[in-house]
């Protein structure tokens, strides 16, 4: 079995990993509102007002 990243420098594989943890917050930033609204959605007014979300 050939590994295409067998190559990859030391810098690279930094790089990547700092990349992939910042796409990783950067979807949180994005999935946590959408979250909190659709939950907001389906809860009573009420419940969302004083903070207790089902």
């Amino acid at each position: 079995m050939n590994n295409k990243y067998k190559n990859i420098s030391v810098e690279d594989k930094i790089f990547y990993s700092v990349i992939n943890v910042v796409m990783l917050l950067s979807l949180l930033a994005v999935l946590i509102p959408i979250i909190q609204l659709v939950s907001s959605s389906i809860s009573e007014p009420k419940a969302v007002y004083r903070g207790k979300l089902c």
